[in-house]
């Protein structure tokens, strides 16, 4: 439960005749498009005007989600969505904590004179409550289960129709690799269970989310575990590398690379899985782990980035095969980290 005076201040901004602009972050997963498009569904059923607006297009095995063709993708129509920021009355940001993480939509909402809200579980977050009424807790699963809480804090569980359900539901499959990590609590059982009796179809959302991939993708796939997975038993770590003439060679389309950062995790004694690609001409690193291998204090240590204990990210200036060599040398010190570390 989050602080009734807080929860109010929230409420008073349900009113008619007000814009809100719904923003997730740049890169957008399924629990930033679920919670932006249950608050947009949200706002729809109470008529009051709303536009989410994505800084960049999310993946395609999102596509079947309820409202995902009322979306605005911003590096396709950047002076619409500046504007559309800009006259807002309030402008709604989830699934992240730092106005950086709108990208190219950041600098409109810097700029924007309205009320902004915050609605995240990542840790350290970079706004302050003087820029947003902020809600955040890090011990929650996803953004999703928190918009849950919310909604029905508000008073609008009753409005919770199975098209909100789905995208909630959405988000919290695909942030805890479908019921794997980050949900070992009853609170999120309660949370899933609420979903269902609104209408939530548990087996067919799975089903689109990690059954609909393209034969070039399982073939990626494929190749990525046979030729580029790297095992180090030694510090309980595997490293998969994918580049730009790989990505090519298998036709990538976004989203294809979802999960492959979690499939070492399989391998017995592998505590640590790290992913290095390329991503809008970056080489970017995603880290899992398991028990309290803290993947986020190696991503912020030397790939200035972050996240939670489990799953965190980062990113490098050099190739992906020179960020490899890089990560290669630094195994001494995650030895040392091991080494205090209870795993």
């Amino acid at each position: 439960m989050f602080d009734k005076n807080q929860v109010g201040l929230l409420k008073d901004q349900f009113r008619e005749g007000e814009k809100w602009v719904i923003i997730p972050h740049l890169n957008p997963d399924g629990d930033a498009i679920g919670a932006s498009l249950a608050f947009g569904l949200l706002l729809d059923d109470l008529g009051i005007e709303n536009t989410v607006i994505v800084p960049d297009s999310a993946p395609d095995f999102l596509s079947f989600l309820p409202g995902m063709d009322r979306v605005l993708v911003g590096k396709k129509h950047q002076e619409q969505a500046d504007r559309l920021i800009s006259e807002g009355d309030v402008v709604l940001l989830l699934d992240h904590n730092d106005i950086k993480r709108s990208g190219n939509l950041s600098e409109a909402v810097v700029k924007h004179s309205g009320q902004k809200i915050m609605i995240d579980h990542h840790p350290d977050p970079v706004i302050t409550p003087n820029e947003a009424l902020m809600f955040s807790r890090v011990s929650a699963s996803s953004s999703c289960e928190l918009s849950y809480e919310i909604i029905c804090q508000l008073g609008f569980k009753d409005r919770i129709t199975s098209d909100i359900a789905t995208v909630l539901m959405a988000g919290m499959i695909t942030d805890t690799g479908a019921f794997s990590y980050n949900c070992s609590n009853d609170n999120f059982f309660i949370n899933i269970a609420g979903l269902l009796e609104h209408g939530a179809d548990k087996d067919l959302i799975i089903d689109k989310i990690y059954n609909q991939y393209s034969e070039d993708r399982m073939r990626l796939v494929g190749y990525l575990i046979n030729q580029k997975m790297e095992v180090f038993p030694e510090i309980r770590t595997a490293i998969v590398s994918l580049n730009w003439s790989e990505m090519h060679k298998y036709n990538f389309k976004k989203g294809d690379s979802e999960g492959v950062v979690n499939m070492p995790l399989s391998i017995k004694g592998i505590d640590l899985s790290v992913f290095i690609s390329v991503r809008d001409d970056k080489t970017k690193l995603s880290f899992r782990s398991k028990g309290n291998f803290p993947a986020n204090k190696i991503a912020s240590t030397y790939f200035s980035g972050g996240g939670h204990l489990n799953a965190a990210g980062g990113s490098s200036d050099l190739s992906v095969e020179d960020t490899v060599k890089y990560f290669k040398s630094l195994f001494s010190d995650i030895k040392k980290l091991i080494d205090s570390t209870e795993l």
